[in-house]
Parts: structure tokens; sequence; C-alpha cells
């Protein structure tokens, strides 16, 4: 986790200081910059390039950015988990390296290979490569969008950023509210289906792909990886054999690091196959962090206990508490910038907390898993929507009711809602804010598509659903606390073959993530694997509504597309209104 920030300018570009200084929470141990000029015949082109480090990979100030190879200047964020496999294959071509760090291999592979490196890259970034020769600026953001990339452009200068408050800052004329956006925040609750943000003028760099930024625009944009093809995978024996392989080759390439790793276990199946796979690779330099609620609806610490004495391992426990201080969530609504939707993601920001407090500056994480392997309620639609007949149909549906603990009256409940699950959540959302918008203000064209078959949605929810929101809400949470958390299922070699199999092997019988259950249940751990409870780590949401509400209810006036709200409308409006009012209530110059 590091934090960079860059800008390409017409005119002199004045000092980066205050704006790297909103990103040194992102990477405290090392702040550096650079400013160079570029001049051809009566062109001239000015460039500042500055990066907060994180220090993970080589510790030596050697590796500090801005790094230089050659004619190339690069600032980074993120981790090449293959870079030692990548150093080997340069080192026979008779390229020399001085450090041993992965920010060194991306330069000099990208001097071998061009924009061909990207596809080469197993990992996550976001990165700026400047050659100062030619003045050519090229952006590039991984496959996922693990790492952010934001930015901004006029006729005078183009500037990127990690975050979006350091390019607020370098502006100095405020942020305004884009009233589009803002609408599909409230309506569809995404905010990721575009390179818009709910600010105007502030972009976010397309995942998966690397961008030429010419006269201060991006002039084009391409891909880096496309999707896997060939025939689906479907003898569960062989599937089982290669999952297993994957799996644990991401966790061994994903512990690579000069500095202790950690791992946040919930009880839930993703967290627990990443301790499951920690002892089966012999792994045993890392700690393992959970959390306690005194509200036992909410506590899975038996569940976890379990697992910990079946794989031998040691937990420790954060007892969280309901009274948590409104400036630690304050705190949180500012890392995360563009909103959030649930304060379920400020227990998550609570637990790296004091995985920080401990010393920690890496942890894994199992976030993906859900999209990849098909975990949610909702996948149960597409896997219905797969029957071949009317038995077939009556067949899954007695499996999901059986394998799911839910009642007749509750699964055909589920059903019919998640089968017009987008539609019936707009019509709600178009219900409540009323006020300020209607139905032509909203394009339902741009929803993610729930009713469909199962590979289909695989893909919408990898590439086009929430993932990317919840990857903004994990970098913000981590970044704030100075932690790099590293996603074990969004593995490249991994999400391409969960791409390849067939859905029977994703959902069977019910059983989502069914062939991830099968790994945890051949290695003994069948209460993890066959549970029907799915908790993670959620939250006291109207607790946490009344609490910030009560705070800062009295000054709830953002402009005049808020003005009109009554406060007296539903809860749901305050708590929604209540997420944006509580990150420009630190930082109202900007608005």
């Amino acid at each position: 986790m590091c934090g960079i920030f860059g800008i390409v300018s017409n005119s002199i570009v004045r000092d980066l200081d205050n704006s790297l200084e909103l990103l040194k929470r992102r990477g405290p141990d090392f702040v550096g910059k650079i400013n160079a000029e570029f001049s051809n015949g009566s062109v001239s082109r000015h460039f500042a390039l500055g990066q907060t480090r994180l220090s993970i990979i080589d510790l030596n100030d050697r590796a500090n950015q801005p790094f230089f190879y050659n004619n190339y200047i690069l600032v980074f964020n993120g981790e090449i988990f293959n870079y030692v496999e990548l150093k080997k294959e340069l080192l026979k071509k008779d390229y020399v390296f001085t450090t041993e760090s992965d920010t060194e291999v991306i330069l000099v592979a990208y001097q071998e290979w061009g924009y061909d490196c990207f596809s080469k890259f197993n990992g996550f970034w976001s990165l700026c490569i400047l050659n100062s020769k030619n003045g050519e600026v090229i952006l590039s953001r991984d496959r996922f969008g693990i790492k952010p990339l934001y930015y901004y452009c006029d006729l005078e200068k183009f500037i990127f950023s990690s975050e979006i408050k350091p390019i607020a800052q370098y502006l100095g004329n405020g942020l305004e509210f884009d009233h589009g956006p803002l609408i599909d925040h409230f309506i569809s609750e995404n905010l990721e289906h575009t390179e818009k943000t709910i600010y105007k003028n502030i972009y976010s760099l397309t995942p998966n792909s690397y961008a030429l930024v010419l006269n201060n625009k991006i002039i084009w944009k391409k891909p880096i990886f496309g999707y896997p093809t060939g025939e689906f995978i479907s003898d569960e024996k062989k599937a089982l054999e290669e999952f297993e392989f994957l799996f644990e080759q991401s966790v061994r390439l994903r512990v690579r690091s000069d500095v202790p790793v950690a791992l946040t276990l919930s009880g839930g199946i993703d967290s627990t196959a990443i301790a499951l796979a920690l002892k089966n690779c012999r792994i045993e330099d890392y700690k393992s962090f959970s959390v306690e609620f005194p509200n036992k609806k909410y506590d899975e610490k038996k569940i976890v206990e379990q697992t910990a004495s079946h794989l031998d391992i040691d937990i420790n426990f954060y007892n969280f508490e309901e009274q948590n201080s409104i400036d630690d969530i304050l705190d949180f609504a500012l890392c995360q910038e563009l909103g959030f939707t649930s304060f379920s993601q400020f227990m998550n920001y609570s637990i790296l907390g004091k995985v920080s407090k401990e010393g920690f500056k890496v942890f894994l994480t199992g976030q993906g898993g859900d999209e990849v392997f098909m975990g949610y309620p909702r996948h149960m639609v597409a896997f219905l929507n797969d029957s071949n007949s009317k038995t077939d149909f009556t067949r899954r549906f007695i499996k999901v009711m059986q394998n799911s603990g839910l009642s007749y009256q509750d699964a055909v409940g589920q059903y019919i809602y998640f089968k017009n699950f987008l539609n019936l959540r707009v019509n709600k959302n178009l219900r409540k804010y009323n006020f300020f918008t209607n139905s032509r203000d909203f394009d339902r064209r741009k929803l993610q598509k729930v009713d469909v078959d199962l590979k289909s949605l695989q893909i919408s929810e990898i590439f086009e659903g929430q993932l990317s929101r919840l990857l903004r809400l994990d970098d913000r949470s981590s970044g704030c606390h100075g932690l790099e958390g590293r996603p074990v299922f969004l593995d490249n070699d991994l999400v391409n073959f969960a791409l390849r199999l067939s859905p029977d092997l994703l959902i069977r019988n019910g059983w989502s993530k069914y062939l991830v259950r099968k790994y945890l249940s051949k290695h003994g751990l069948d209460f993890v694997a066959w549970n029907k409870r799915k908790i993670g780590f959620q939250a006291p949401e109207e607790y946490f509504t009344k609490l910030v509400w009560n705070k800062i209810g009295d000054s709830f006036k953002i402009d005049d597309f808020t003005n009109r709200i009554d406060s007296t409308n539903t809860r749901y409006i305050i708590y929604e209104l209540t997420k944006l009012q509580m990150f420009k209530s630190h930082y109202p110059s900007y608005f």
C-alpha cells in the first residue's frame, strides 16, 4: 500500500508537499518526489511525480520512489507478486538489477516487453511510467481494480492520484457533487460502473487497462486481460485438485514480504480456506485476528476457535464494543471519500486498526471469494435459471431450501425478491428519494443484470458488479491504517480457472461456492464447509446511524441538491446522506 500523485502541465508545477501529505497514511515510511521538463521544439511539458511509500518488499532506501531506470521514471502503488519469476526471466536476457524490489522489475519488464508487460503481472497496481526522452506518460491499473487511480484534466494540466483529496487540495477551488452519479449512488447503490465519480471532473481510470496521456488528456486506453476460452471443466476430482494447487499457489505468492503478514479470520468459508492453505503450505510466520461481539447475534467466536484448534493456530480476538468513538466513525468516512453502503465496513476498518497497532503492514483477505466462486444468496436465482425443465427446477429449488436453512415460504420469498432484485431495489429507492429525483433521471440500462444464467452472472459479478466497490472500501480502510490487504481469491490464474468451471462446480444442490467447500471438507473442516450460517463482520447499523446523526445532523446541508431533504422522510434517507456528510464535515473547504 502506497500513495501516488502526479501532474502533467503546460506550465511549471508548484510544490506537491501538501497533496502528498494527504497520502502519508497510505505510505508513512518515505515520501519522494521529482520535477522534470520535456521540450520538443516549441512544445514544453512540465512533470511532477510523487509517492508515499509503505515499505514491504526490499526495505532498503534504494527501492524508494520515484524510481529511475534508463530514461523511465516510475511511481507505483501495489505489488507484483510474481516479480521473482519475472526477474529470473529478465536475468536470462542479460538485464542487471540493483535492488530486490518488484518496483525495479516493473521498469525492466517495460523496457523489454513494452505495453505487453502488464499482461505478465500477477498482482495489483496503479502506476505511472514517464519516458523522460519523449514525454510519454503511461498509466495502468490492475485487472480487478484493487488499487485505485483517479484523475482530473483540463486544457492546462492532467492530475492523477491514489485518492481524490490530494487532487482537490492541489486544485484549491473545491469539489462539487455531480448530480448524475450521485443519483446513481442513491438509486442503484453502485458507483463503480462508470469512470465518473460523485464529484464533477474527477474520474476513475478503468480497471484492467493502460492508457496514454498526451496534451493533458487520455488519448487512448486499452485492455490488458481478456476472458479465458475453451471447454468448461466439469470433472469434480480434477477440478478440486487444480483448485487446491492454484489457491495454495496464490497464498504462497501473497505471503512474499519482507515484513510480517497477518490474517483476518471471520469464521466464514473464504478466510478459513486461506488459513487452511497457509497450514498446507507450511507457512507459520503469520498472526491471525478476529472479532468478538458482545451481541451473540453477530458473534462467530465459537466457530473461529474451533477452526483455530483444528489448524493449530493462535487467534487474537478484538473485543468490539458498540461504544466506538464518533471521531473514529468520522475518520472512516473521511477515508472512504465516495461514501459507503454499510457500517459493517466500519467494522472492517476497526479490525484493521487493531492489526496495524500490532505492528503489521500486510494482511491476507478473502475479498472476491463470493464473486469468483458464487457465494451470494442472489446467485441462487441464476442457479435456478439454469434448470433444463420444470422437474429440474423443482429439484433445484428443494435443494436450495434444504441447504440454505430457509423455510419454504422464505425460500419462495427470496427467489421472487432476487429474481426482481434490481428493479425492486431501484423502485424502492426511487420512492424514497422522490424529493430530488424521478424515474426519468435514472437509466435502468446501466444496471447489472441478476436474472441471467450462472456463468454470465459470474463474469458480471467479477468485472461489472459490486466487487469494485468492495475493493475500493477495503483499499481506503486499510490505507488509512498504513496497511496493505492482499485478496487471495483475486489471483489471475485462480480467476481464469474459476471462469472455466462448469456451473455445477460453482453451485451444486443449492450449495454455493461448492468447490471451496469441498476443499475445506477434504481437510476435515466440515463444520465450516457445510455451515449454513453466513454472518461475516456485521454491525448494528441503526445504532451507528443515530450516533452520527446526533453529532452532525444540525449541520446537514451539502448543496442546493440536498438542501431539499426532509429529515423526517425515513431513517434510511438520513442514514444514506449522513455517510456523504461525514466526508464533507471533515473537509468543508473542498465543497
